[in-house]
């Protein structure tokens, strides 16, 4: 293209450009770029200036509202400020900052969560103590040697040594919560449902969440459906869910006698051989996640010491509801669900119900009527609007199950559809045998061939049944219109002596007629069928059928 316009390209430079796309299109989820990502010698380096890795017990430091349950209960999370330790740019630590530049903040202590245990990274904005106006927009956080690293963008000048107010998306926390609670709760759930399933692996994010486990084979819809309502019957006790305490012992994973009332272990039921491969082998104690009278599997990749756990909501009715919105295989033996909790539920539950309303009216208007294959329009066009709600059903977000469900409906009624037309055929064809009986019984030996055009519907295999019909008829044609349908069949005998005698072939006749009604033919010398789709043209066509056997059979 360049050539085309007679420009040059400065190909060093699109190099360099190229280089810098590759290293955007790296810096995904979990990924920070090469130049801002803190490798084992700036770790070393930070250590070597006595530089402390970063306190991130703040991010535990919220509460709720207890006298409201559900979605309707709202989260009050505690804020805090950082000293600027270091800043990062181009990879090199850096004394500040500047409008513009993309970097690395680094600060004693953090509020913020930074992505760890399959949790995705908080975002927010850092704003300089004393002057609002200069801002870092944290864009992602990731923990590298125990140092929280922050990556943004910077408003005004940041230097080290000053403090930073920390705001992260509260919202969005919050969301990341009920998912990783949710995590929890599902594992109990298929554990309940399923046997031998261990954990693989974990995405929690603000919009779904992706559990990964051991599965011989893909899960039906029933056992989808078990699994989520499992979890929403553990979700809909409303009991308050905590971290575990150190006197819990993992041999037996009992529980004080001062709390054995209230208090159960969250993979108390799953602690001896199942859950081996659960927890890393190098844990005396691993810690849980305890919930109030009930007991639910803790995950592999959720376990960590108590100051650097995810968090999670401190009461498992806050998840609202939780969906199942997708099941499949990820490799031999593993498979992967993606679930969806709190408002994304309700959503995906509102969306489920509003297609499952639609799939309902129509299949109430075709059992209301089953006249509508008498109306060639009305009925093409309702097989086609239950085609389009399953095309659109496809891609949508909803239940699992439900999914699976309405596309079943929507199957039910295309079989209605096709029973309908089955019946209507076989009247048609009925219809055209009886009309073949009667012309064979009032051909006579004095004609020599027969064109003639049938009731109109008849498909091309009824005309030829029909012309099977009429053996005493040496040489015929039949013709049938379907004006619904926009066409013209044709059906052609000939029998094997005159195809000998007077070269006059079948499907050669077909196609000379399907060049008049705008179609094609095919078949043997003996038997042919054809169609076209000029209708109007019928009668044109009959005449050159008469013409070109009245020329062979002289």
């Amino acid at each position: 293209m360049a050539e085309e316009q007679k420009l040059n390209v400065d190909m060093e430079q699109y190099e360099a450009a190229k280089k810098r796309a590759h290293e955007l299109s790296a810096a995904g989820v979990g990924k920070v770029r090469e130049t801002l990502d803190l490798d084992v010698h700036a770790i070393a380096e930070l250590q070597a200036k006595g530089v402390p890795t970063t306190d991130d017990s703040p991010k535990y430091r919220y509460t709720h509202d207890t006298n409201k349950k559900g979605l309707e209960s709202t989260y009050n999370f505690e804020l805090c400020t950082g000293k600027v330790l270091a800043l990062r740019k181009d990879g090199q630590f850096v004394q500040a900052l500047s409008s513009g530049d993309e970097g690395v903040v680094i600060v004693d202590k953090t509020c913020f969560y930074a992505e760890q245990g399959g949790q995705i990274y908080d975002t927010g904005v850092f704003s300089k103590v004393g002057d609002e106006e200069t801002e870092f927009n944290v864009k992602d956080c990731q923990v590298r040697g125990g140092y929280i690293v922050f990556v943004g963008e910077t408003e005004g000048t940041i230097s080290v040594g000053d403090e930073l107010a920390q705001n992260f998306d509260q919202d969005r926390r919050a969301l990341i919560m009920k998912n990783h609670t949710g995590t929890h709760v599902l594992n109990y759930a298929l554990r309940n449902v399923l046997a031998n399933v261990e954990q693989k692996g974990s995405l929690v994010a603000p919009d779904r969440m992706r559990f990964d486990f051991t599965a011989k084979a893909a899960l039906t819809a029933d056992q989808v459906k078990q699994a989520e309502q499992k979890a929403q019957e553990l979700i809909n006790t409303h009991k308050r869910s905590h971290r575990s305490s150190p006197r819990l012992r993992r041999s037996t994973g009992s529980v004080p006698s001062s709390e054995r009332s209230t208090r159960i272990p969250l993979g108390s039921s799953v602690w001896e051989s199942p859950s081996k491969s659960f927890w890393p082998t190098r844990r005396a104690t691993p810690p849980r996640l305890l919930l109030s009278s009930s007991a639910v599997a803790h995950g592999k990749n959720h376990c960590a010491d108590p100051d650097r756990n995810q968090t999670h909501l401190q009461n498992v009715g806050h998840i609202g509801r939780l969906v199942i919105s997708s099941e499949e295989a990820i490799a031999k033996g593993q498979r992967r669900i993606v679930a969806l909790t709190g408002p994304a539920a309700d959503k995906a539950i509102h969306r489920a119900d509003r297609m499952e309303q639609r799939v309902n009216e129509i299949k109430a208007e075709v059992e209301a009527d089953k006249d509508i294959v008498n109306d060639r329009v009305k009925f093409k066009e309702t097989g086609k609007r239950v085609n389009e709600l399953v095309e659109e059903l496809n891609p949508m977000v909803l239940p699992y199950w439900r999914k699976d469900v309405i596309r079943k409906m929507a199957k039910e009624i295309q079989k209605t559809l096709d029973a309908y037309d089955r019946a209507a055929k076989a009247v048609v064809e009925k219809k055209i045998l009886v009309e073949a009986k009667e012309l064979a019984a009032e051909f006579n030996g004095d004609r020599r061939f027969l064109v003639h055009v049938f009731s109109p519907g008849a498909p091309g295999k009824a005309l030829d049944n029909a012309l099977k019909q009429m053996k005493n008829v040496p040489v015929a044609m039949a013709f049938s219109v379907d004006e619904d349908a926009g066409k013209v069949f044709v059906a052609a005998k000939v029998e094997q002596e005159l195809v000998k005698s007077k070269d006059f072939k079948a499907n050669d006749w077909v196609n000379k007629i399907c060049e008049v009604i705008g179609g094609r033919g095919g078949g043997k010398p003996v038997q042919a069928l054809g169609s076209g789709d000029q209708v109007a043209k019928i009668d044109e066509a009959l005449e050159l059928a008469r013409q070109l056997a009245e020329a062979k059979l002289v």
